[in-house]
């Protein structure tokens, strides 16, 4: 019995509960790629069950896709004909601060952002990035949201509508 674009996606959703799984973004563009790889590489249910039980029960981390394949190849040929081996220089186990550091580098969060916030770095862009940004037409002081409130209570709904509202009414300004 062939594979099913249901099967593939379930699978996908199921490996969320790996430590480590990418983080996702509203439409879900992670776990649609993930089984669209199961889909050219799987090619029964059973198959499928066999790869996700294994990440899920013996590996446990999520191993990123190269890895997933090679898992594969270790007992099935791919439907893609596209085989991995696991080596030394892309090994299935990796410590925790591995994990991590990959995890913070495929953050949707841009590093220089993540130091700003950090509080690492300024907030003024560097003036040679200011100047190639000015020459793509886009002015970085005019992309950043309001402050947040400084009140000790939590953020409301109406706080959020607040923030929103203030931020659209500066970029109706530079459109003036």
């Amino acid at each position: 019995m062939a594979l099913t674009k249901s099967q593939s996606a379930s699978a996908a959703i199921r490996l969320q509960i790996l430590k480590y799984f990418p983080v996702d973004d509203e439409q879900g563009h992670v776990k649609q790629e993930l089984a669209r790889l199961f889909e050219r590489m799987v090619e029964t249910p059973e198959q499928l069950e066999w790869l996700v039980s294994t990440l899920i029960d013996q590996v446990g981390t999520y191993p990123g896709t190269e890895q997933i394949r090679a898992v594969y190849c270790t007992r099935y040929k791919p439907l893609d004909g596209i085989e991995a081996n696991l080596s030394p220089e892309m090994p299935l186990y990796r410590t925790a601060e591995e994990c991590e550091a990959t995890e913070k580098h495929r953050a949707f969060i841009e590093p220089s952002t993540r130091r700003e916030i950090a509080g690492e770095v300024s907030r003024k862009p560097e003036p040679d990035l200011t100047a190639q940004l000015a020459s793509l037409g886009i002015n970085p002081e005019a992309k950043k949201m309001p402050d947040a409130p400084t009140g000790t209570g939590p953020i409301t709904e109406d706080d959020v509508r607040r923030a929103k509202a203030e931020y659209l009414r500066s970029k109706f300004e530079l459109l003036k």
